[in-house]
């Protein structure tokens, strides 16, 4: 009915306790780090540090096979891959602020907000049809701080609907508007 620790050979810095009845945690540098719990495991942190747990396919040794959850201290879970030498985000959930936000080689492209979703970078919205070559879409064509949305099918750019609100076919006398 005790709780068992193991220690350094000093006996200076805990490496791994098991609490009777109930969690084993394990210490790195006399701090826990992991402990189990009743329905799972936890990961803690310092105050001032993310806590990160890292998730690695095949041992690792291909980048694409590292995966980690960071878990930052303003409430912020990043769901990152190892690529290139580097970790990218892949997703982030944002507590009650900020919404989900989708990345594409750590650069933003999707994110949700209190009134909708936005498509960052003047990013495409594509339909995929029946063969997957998303050749439909539709994006934000004007440069910064204008908003001209261009429609394209097949790969085409069909008509535009303007910043003045005017819907103009791409090509005159080319597309019938009915």
């Amino acid at each position: 009915n005790t709780n068992i620790y193991i220690s350094n050979y000093t006996g200076s810095e805990t490496r791994a306790g098991f609490i009777n009845n109930g969690a084993v945690d394990l210490y790195y540098d006399n701090v826990k780090t992991f402990s189990t719990i009743s329905n799972g495991v936890r990961v803690e942190a310092t105050e001032s540090a993310a806590a990160i747990l890292e998730i690695y396919a095949d041992e690792g040794d291909n980048p694409a096979d590292k995966w980690r959850f960071v878990a930052e201290t303003d409430g912020i879970l990043n769901l990152q891959n190892y690529g290139a030498g580097s970790w990218y985000n892949s997703i982030r959930f944002s507590n009650n602020t900020g919404g989900t936000i989708l990345f594409q080689n750590n650069d933003v492209k999707f994110q949700t907000q209190s009134d909708g979703v936005r498509i960052e970078d003047g990013g495409r919205l594509y339909f995929q049809n029946g063969s997957e070559n998303a050749a439909s879409a539709i994006y934000n064509g004007a440069g910064s701080g204008s908003s001209d949305l261009q429609f394209r099918t097949n790969g085409t750019h069909r008509a535009t609907l303007n910043s003045d609100g005017h819907f103009e076919p791409a090509l005159n006398n080319t597309y019938d508007l009915g």
